[in-house]
């Protein structure tokens, strides 16, 4: 199976229709989205699978992410419901140091339709 990005009106709709075997963690929802963007930065390599190219920052319109401390080789993410909502964590970027990235997934998340997010980076 491929993972997605799932907005939260498809989200909602696909719990609405499904049995609870069926159906998806909001959280899990909220990494897959986050985990298919982050993976939109890479592209294939033949040596050793896969990298990240300045280029293709730019094509996604975050080229200052390049700048940003990132670990590209082993990011990752997870989801936490808070009382007024998610915080969407990214593993292996520098605490605090990575506004640009954020800034995208918390875009992206925000017009997919989740209002009440909030994206941080730690290593």
């Amino acid at each position: 199976m491929i993972d997605r990005p799932m907005t939260r009106e498809q989200w909602l709709k696909h719990q609405e229709l499904h049995i609870s075997a069926f159906q998806i963690p909001e959280a899990e929802v909220l990494k897959r989205n986050v985990d298919w963007l982050l993976n939109l930065c890479y592209v294939p390599d033949s040596e050793c699978g896969h990298h990240v190219r300045t280029e293709r920052l730019g094509e996604l319109g975050i080229e200052a992410v390049g700048r940003e401390a990132i670990n590209w080789g082993d990011l990752y993410s997870y989801a936490q419901r808070l009382d007024d909502g998610w915080l969407v964590t990214v593993e292996e970027a520098s605490d605090g140091a990575c506004p640009e990235l954020c800034r995208w997934l918390w875009q992206w998340l925000h017009d997919w339709g989740w209002p009440n997010i909030t994206v941080k980076t730690e290593w």
